[in-house]
């Protein structure tokens, strides 16, 4: 940022006092003959302006630019070209898609907010019922240093082709006069809490009482990153899959007839991991742990039957066909076999009882009766026992753990 005095610039009134004039600048990569180069911006200012007040951003010819608005109560046309809509404007906590071209500097000017909005800024959220994408909001952090947010969102990639999902546990700074996509939903606008907050900080990362997420990133052959999902061990993070651009492939996880791009859950279990394929060839799924202590972490293919250790390798490379079925894989994990609040030591998958912590199994039904007794063992086929509740115990010298489990 820099003083530059005060003064008039177009309509915009720098005079009003000791606040003097600012100019906060954010270059952007030129798309050149790429289809990429997207950027979602933001101005700090703290009134309205038109885009002719932000220098470097109009250029000549016209088609060397475009400029957007993300509207979700117009449905069929959220997203609003401002040549077609002159009024569009940039304001405070509002985020706007943009691409140039050339690499071009974006100077804006203007007073920034109000001492008086402190370290905190809120930003309110509506909901349009109804509309196919009700809820998401381009916001912007309104603030000339970087700034975190309090829930999860979208970040444009560094090639400007495609969006990337943020769980709120792991968010990192947004730079200034950058936007980010959220979500509300109406339950939130029901009880109030339909707003973001954006909060000055150099980095949010994860807390002392975060569970970690897993990031599943998509890749097409050697490539760069061209979707994500994360599933995450903390409440609260959930994000609905929001569809940028013509992407070659799409992951997301089915939930109760959604698709999302972030879900929480328990930090074992099972998960369904939905891929769609737009043009046939080859891609690789990678998950990363972060903060997360995992033990078993299984990836399974459910049309090659293919099962990977993904603590032992970490990526899965396949082809795929347009027209194969969407539900293809499953995330099979749980916590470290150490983590003392973990109580569950074994879960269910394909027909077999996976035992993620050390020493003998014993498994015992609702009677008492103590049916398979098996030392350092991993795996318990299901196959013989018959539906039902039954006992696990977990024996490893005096530390003795019992869970129940069901077979259906």
């Amino acid at each position: 940022t820099s003083n530059i005095g005060t003064g008039n610039y177009g309509d915009v009134d720098f005079n009003d006092g000791a606040v003097p004039a600012i100019a906060v600048t954010r270059t952007i990569q030129g798309y050149g003959e790429s289809n990429g180069g997207w950027a979602f911006i933001a101005s700090p200012m703290s009134r309205a302006q038109t885009p002719y007040h932000v220098m470097g951003l109009i250029a000549t010819p016209a088609s060397h630019y475009d400029l957007y608005e993300f509207a979700q109560d117009s449905v069929g046309a959220e997203w609003q070209n401002f040549k077609a809509h002159p009024r569009i404007l940039f304001d405070s906590g509002k985020g706007l898609l943009y691409a140039s071209k050339e690499t071009v500097t974006l100077t804006f000017l203007g007073r920034l907010l109000d001492p008086q909005y402190g370290n905190s800024v809120n930003t309110l959220l509506p909901y349009t019922e109804g509309a196919p994408l009700a809820g998401y909001h381009l916001v912007g952090n309104p603030f000339t240093e970087p700034a975190t947010i309090d829930r999860s969102y979208y970040v444009m990639n560094e090639a400007g082709t495609g969006i990337v999902a943020t769980a709120v546990n792991g968010s990192t700074p947004i730079p200034p006069c950058t936007s980010v996509i959220v979500q509300t939903t109406a339950a939130e606008v029901a009880s109030y809490q339909n707003s973001v907050t954006f909060t000055k900080g150099t980095k949010r990362g994860e807390t002392a009482t975060s569970n970690g997420s897993l990031n599943i990133a998509l890749h097409q052959a050697q490539g760069p990153m061209i979707d994500n999902a994360v599933v995450s061990f903390d409440e609260g993070a959930e994000l609905g899959k929001f569809y940028f651009g013509e992407q070659n492939g799409n992951i997301y996880i089915p939930q109760n007839g959604k698709d999302y791009a972030i879900v929480s859950t328990e930090a074992y279990g099972e998960m369904p991991v939905c891929f769609k394929a737009h043009k046939n060839g080859s891609y690789t799924i990678s998950v990363n742990p972060r903060n997360a202590k995992l033990s078993h972490l299984h990836l399974i293919d459910n049309l090659t039957g293919n099962n990977i250790d993904l603590l032992q390798t970490p990526s899965y490379t396949f082809t795929a066909k347009n027209d194969d079925y969407a539900s293809r894989f499953k995330l099979v994990f749980s916590a470290n076999e150490d983590d003392s609040e973990n109580e569950n030591f074994a879960f269910i998958s394909n027909g077999e009882i996976l035992i993620t912590g050390k020493g003998t199994v014993q498994v015992i039904d609702l009677l008492g009766h103590t049916l398979i007794t098996e030392d350092a063992c991993r795996r318990i086929s299901t196959e013989g026992l018959t539906p039902g509740a039954y006992v696990l115990r977990l024996i490893n010298g005096e530390n003795v753990k019992t869970q129940k489990i069901i077979i259906k």
